[in-house]
């Protein structure tokens, strides 16, 4: 394969011997060109030599001087680098690292001593997830100027999770997946979540610009992420008017306080120009202190469950419209949770050899 259609990677670790040996293991297959460095300053000055970003990057957590985490999050700032796949290596297992690790930007984590095979399918699930995503950014050209939106993903439509990249811990929805499978299954932590839902969400979604909604749901995550600083808390948005929150232990968010927040902010009236008003529901907090993979994706299903059930005993339907737009934006996301956790089950099944495909 020639040089320009292969994976572009940057391995960014303080042991040589461990830069060479994913070097060699990633470039076996003649598919990849592996750039190293041995610490944040030669893997910044990596990235200022090359024309294009990379395709993905290594980072290990412990380095002398700026560490993994304290350079993915530079890293992650950089234009260019916001959806770019940085997956984390490791010995270290202690989750504050993994906690922290994710809420400055990793999309995923890898212990040492790992497997190649587990890094290259890593790699491969990753990029996916970034084509995946490439369609997000076609209106980024009519959400703003400033060179802080340059290259964001922007909502075009309703179920569209992308990344409020301006908001403190806040990270992808697979990402977020990834945080809440690996902490529970490295450190049987208990892990609480939430979910949080905006009401008569297709409503407020069909009325605003693209700019104004995305505007909107960066004001109440800034909100969320504010009220969760105590707790450390990992955000996502989903979609649909949805975000979730994970945290070890319990969540300092409350339903006053973000009530509280939200009009202290000056968010609902950012929809007073259209007459709407602004409902943000906090749901019940679920943990999770044991289980499958399976149970866990589960759990965030009855997370957004609750959130959309509360939605609907606080409403009362004028009119035939008001009661299709709750519909319309309901259950989406349940729907595709469940369907990865179905998939979970499928694998442990195929993994444990108890389905026979002969």
């Amino acid at each position: 394969m020639e040089d320009g259609q292969k994976l572009r990677l940057l391995v960014v670790d303080d042991e040589p011997d461990v830069c060479s040996l994913l070097a060699m293991a990633l470039q076996a297959a003649n598919t990849c060109k592996v750039t190293a460095a041995h610490d944040a300053r030669e893997a910044l000055s990596a990235l200022g030599d090359e024309d294009q970003p990379f395709d993905g990057i290594f980072l290990d957590i412990q380095m002398p001087g700026t560490t993994g985490i304290e350079l993915c999050a530079i890293i992650r700032s950089t234009p260019g680098y916001g959806d770019v796949p940085i997956i984390m290596l490791t010995a270290m297992t202690e989750r504050r690292f993994l906690h922290r690790a994710y809420a400055n930007g990793a999309d995923d984590y890898i212990t040492k001593p790992f497997e190649i095979g587990e890094i290259r399918s890593k790699l491969v699930k990753e990029g996916w997830l970034r084509r995946r995503r490439n369609h997000l950014k076609a209106g980024r050209a009519s959400f703003g100027s400033s060179t802080a939106q340059a290259g964001r993903e922007v909502i075009n439509a309703l179920e569209d999770a992308v990344l409020l990249p301006a908001i403190a811990r806040s990270i992808r929805r697979d990402a977020f997946q990834n945080y809440l499978l690996q902490a529970k299954k490295r450190h049987g932590t208990t892990l609480s979540i939430r979910a949080i839902k905006v009401a008569s969400i297709h409503d407020i979604f069909t009325r605003l610009s693209t700019t104004e909604y995305q505007q909107l749901m960066d004001a109440i995550a800034r909100c969320v992420s504010e009220l969760t600083e105590p707790s450390d808390d990992v955000i996502t948005h989903l979609g649909n008017g949805i975000l979730l929150t994970a945290c070890e232990g319990r969540s300092a968010l409350t339903r006053d306080d973000l009530q509280t927040r939200l009009h202290a902010a000056a968010v609902p009236d950012r929809l007073k120009a259209h007459d709407l008003p602004l409902r943000v529901i906090l749901g019940e907090e679920f943990t999770v202190d044991k289980g499958s993979d399976a149970d866990i994706l589960f759990m965030v299903s009855r997370a957004i469950e609750g959130a959309e059930d509360e939605e609907e005993q606080l409403s009362g339907w004028a009119t035939f419209r008001e009661w299709l737009s709750f519909r319309r934006s309901t259950g989406r996301e349940r729907a595709r949770i469940d369907q990865s956790a179905y998939e979970q089950i499928l694998n442990e099944f195929i993994a444990e050899g108890e389905l026979d495909w002969k």
